[in-house]
């Protein structure tokens, strides 16, 4: 009889051990999946992350490249959507500027004084190009054409600009 009690003693500790193992390896999860909702930074611009093709959205007041919250390197550039008359949602182009118009553009923000003629005219690219070009010449302006003629049969004048939406608490 008493080796049948340890016997089932032993069982009954086995399984708490498991249990208890199964709720901390539930609990990890729970909270790594929060964690990873409340880290994405909030704002009211889109940016992509050129290395790892993250989306996330941080502050408009940011000059590209900004850092990607996941692999810390300034190679996230801000992205434009938009949306036709049959409501998908494209992204029209992204821009960025070289790293040296980038310190310039925010020490100006801070105040500084600096000589504007340095700054470099803002880059822009199609998505699906690699090719950085100069907002301002002809590959400029027929990317930014392009976006203002999609092929949902809308024109430039049904797009609308789609903006992040704020974040529920």
């Amino acid at each position: 009889m008493t080796s049948m009690r340890s016997r089932h003693g032993r069982a009954q500790g086995i399984i708490a051990i498991i249990a208890i193992i199964c709720i901390t390896v539930a609990v990890i999860i729970i909270f790594k999946r929060l964690k990873s909702e409340s880290d994405q930074p909030e704002g009211d611009a889109y940016y992509y992350c050129e290395d790892c093709e993250y989306e996330f959205t941080a502050s408009s007041d940011l000059v590209a490249p900004i850092k990607c919250p996941k692999t810390g390197r300034l190679t996230a550039v801000r992205a434009y959507k938009f949306k036709g008359l049959d409501d998908k949602v494209f992204t029209g182009y992204y821009e960025n500027y070289d790293l040296r118009s980038k310190g310039l553009i925010e020490a100006m923000k801070r105040g500084e004084e600096v000589d504007q003629a340095k700054i470099k005219e803002l880059l822009i690219r199609a998505p699906d190009d690699d090719q950085w070009v100069d907002s301002l010449s002809d590959d400029g302006i027929i990317i930014l054409s392009s976006v203002m003629s999609p092929t949902d049969g809308s024109t430039g004048e049904d797009l609308q600009r789609v903006d992040p939406q704020p974040k529920r608490k």
